[in-house]
């Protein structure tokens, strides 16, 4: 998990479905025990800003996203055996947004005076 704490990053105003990371957890056991389905633990009522693919762990977009408005989203990713008492990892990540220069310089007062 810490690893993908440092790579845990998206570029403001991607389309959705842009590549943000994939993740990878093993299991040692064999057969259904050890294959592992990864997804995300999300507090009701929130629309997921990523999604994740069940098999591959490969994390994608799920919306264009502006860092003016938010800087980094927490994701708390799952790992899942599929046991029939199944066990679960976790880990939890803050995707950073990062900054693409977007926004025009403006000027702060309408009319400026200069002395010669």
């Amino acid at each position: 998990c810490v690893e993908y704490k440092e790579k845990a990053s998206v570029l403001e105003n991607k389309p959705a479905g842009t590549f943000v990371l994939q993740v990878h957890a093993v299991d040692a056991d064999e057969g259904a025990n050890g294959k592992v389905a990864y997804g995300f633990m999300h507090k009701d009522s929130t629309v997921p800003a990523f999604s994740i693919d069940p098999e591959t762990g490969v994390i994608i977009t799920a919306v264009k996203f502006d860092r003016e408005r938010q800087r980094e989203y927490a994701v708390t990713v799952t790992a899942t055996d599929q046991a029939a008492d199944p066990l679960i990892g976790i880990c939890q990540l803050n995707i950073l947004i990062l900054d693409e220069n977007d926004n025009s310089p403006k000027f702060e007062n309408f009319r400026y005076e200069c002395e010669q």
